[in-house]
Formats: structure tokens, C-alpha cells, sequence
């Protein structure tokens, strides 16, 4: 399919927590070099157990990429066709998916923690019609023993 070039981004993010509990966040992830387009994401986010050493959260989160993001990461242009057996696809910019995740922290000690965090993410009808999009519904768990100094 072809190589992407690397890229640097910066992330800004804005966010406002309505009670100790609730929160609602508005993220912008933008290139600085070479351009891979912009990836955009609204997300909320409740907090229903919080102590000195667990935490557990829900955040829900919608992401939107402009034209140029979504054509790097779920196009396939003419040279790309013309090389593989995939057909040409152009996706529009705007949603193109949904993100829920099941967050853990649990702190052993002063130094000593774990993360678990467990996935879903929903593609919308627009990118699934992609040729190189083989799931619409993908599911993560992620785990890390965490060190604080």
C-alpha cells in the first residue's frame, strides 16, 4: 500500500469537569509537519469509583478526522489500487467512529500500581465501505504494571 511519512503532532485539548465525577473533554490532534490530515475528538467521561487506590472510569468517546486524515488512514488511491487488488476508495471527512472504554487503576503501594483498560470501537457506515476496513466492530484490553518515582 505504500509507506506514510512520519509526522510530528501536538494534541489540544479543552475540558471541563462538571462534578467530581463527570467530565467532558474537546481534543484536537494536529500535524506539524508533513500533513496527515486532523483527527478531532469529543468525549465524556464518569468517574463512578474514585479512592486512594482505585479508580474506575467510562469514557465515551466520538472521533472525527478531516478529509486528508481519513484518506491516509482509510483510503486507497489509484497508485494504491493499481498495486494491490484493492478498488479506489475516498472517504469523507467528519464522523467516523465511536470509542468506549473501560478504564482501572488500582495503586499497590506508594510506587506500584496496575492499568487495565478494555475497548470497543464502532466504525460508521462510510468508512466501513472501505476496502482495507475488514472489522467495523473491534474490541482492545490493554494491561501495564505502572512505577511512579
Amino acid at each position: 500500500m505504500g509507506n506514510i511519512k512520519a509526522a510530528m503532532n501536538t494534541a489540544l485539548a479543552v475540558g471541563w469537569s462538571m462534578t467530581p465525577w463527570a467530565s467532558v473533554e474537546g481534543k484536537a490532534i494536529l500535524p506539524l509537519t508533513d500533513s496527515q490530515g486532523v483527527q478531532y475528538q469529543a468525549s465524556f467521561t464518569i468517574i463512578p469509583l474514585q479512592n486512594d487506590i482505585d479508580t474506575i472510569a467510562l469514557q465515551n468517546t466520538a472521533m472525527f478526522g478531516d478529509h486528508r486524515y481519513t484518506l491516509i488512514n482509510y483510503g486507497v488511491s489509484k497508485k494504491q489500487s493499481d498495486n494491490t487488488a484493492y478498488q479506489t476508495f475516498t472517504p469523507g471527512g467528519g464522523l467516523y467512529g465511536v470509542s468506549t472504554n473501560l478504564l482501572w487503576n488500582h495503586q499497590f503501594d506508594q510506587h506500584w500500581g496496575t492499568t487495565l483498560n478494555a475497548g470497543y470501537t464502532w466504525l460508521n457506515d462510510d468508512i466501513t465501505k472501505s476496502p482495507i476496513v475488514f472489522r467495523r466492530n473491534s474490541f482492545s484490553f490493554t494491561g501495564a504494571i505502572t512505577y511512579t518515582f
